[in-house]
Order: C-alpha cells, then sequence, then structure tokens
C-alpha cells in the first residue's frame, strides 16, 4: 500500500479508487483464473473488486473513481477503455500476450482528455523472431 492509503482504499492522483473491475472475455481461461487469484488476494486486504465478462454480462454500474483492470490483449483493452470511458472511470491494461498494439491509438485520445498512460507494460513473454 502506498503511504497515506488505508486498507480498502488505494489513491490515484487527483481522485481515490472506489472499486475495481476486472474485465476480460469468457474464452480467456488465464485471465478469468487470474481476476479470481488476484481478487481473492485483495479481498483478503479488504479491497473489493468484482470480474466483469465482456462479452456476457450485462453493462456495470461505475462511476469516475473505478479502475477497470484489463485482463487480455488489444481487443480486450480496447473494449475495456470503451468501457471506462462511459462512466469517465480510469482503466489498467494488463497485457497477457504481447506487445500492446492497440494502446498506440488510444493514448493520444485520454492525453485529449487531460488524461493519459503512466506506464505500460506487458507480462506476456517477448517474442523472438529468426533471422
Amino acid at each position: 500500500m502506498t503511504e497515506g492509503a488505508t486498507r480498502g482504499h488505494y489513491d490515484w492522483p487527483g481522485r481515490n479508487v472506489s472499486e475495481l473491475l476486472f474485465t476480460a472475455f469468457s474464452k480467456r481461461e488465464d485471465a478469468i483464473e487470474l481476476a479470481h487469484k488476484v481478487g481473492k488476494g485483495l479481498s483478503d486486504e479488504g479491497v473489493a473488486s468484482e470480474l466483469h465478462l465482456l462479452d456476457r454480462d450485462p453493462l456495470p454500474t461505475l462511476d469516475d473513481r473505478s479502475l477497470v483492470v484489463s485482463l487480455g490483449g488489444d481487443g480486450t483493452f480496447l473494449k475495456a477503455a470503451r468501457l471506462a470511458h462511459l462512466f469517465d472511470a480510469r482503466v489498467l491494461a494488463v497485457n497477457l500476450r504481447g506487445p500492446f498494439n492497440g494502446t498506440q491509438a488510444v493514448i493520444p485520445h485520454l492525453r485529449n482528455r487531460g488524461g493519459g498512460a503512466r506506464q505500460v507494460m506487458s507480462v506476456a513473454k517477448a517474442r523472438h523472431q529468426s533471422d
């Protein structure tokens, strides 16, 4: 936890995060499993989180203090970003496959709205091409 944060509450510059919403597609068993594992750990710390399946669940109710955590690839990130935009929520993308191509298209729009990307990373294994 960051200095000044209390149990069950995380600070985000300029806003406090009220809830975490993990997003994934129903076919991504790895993302669903990760959301459940991380959600359990967060629950143990008093932080509520939920899993939203982008291709099955009805539109959730969020607010501008919500953090949407996208678990998947470019398509998951783009759909999660559209969802977050509806509520002026923040989005954090966790790439489970490879480098984000969609990020390059979205970041300028986020900056125009006064937001942007703090850090872009991938948890996927690096792909090497043979010469």
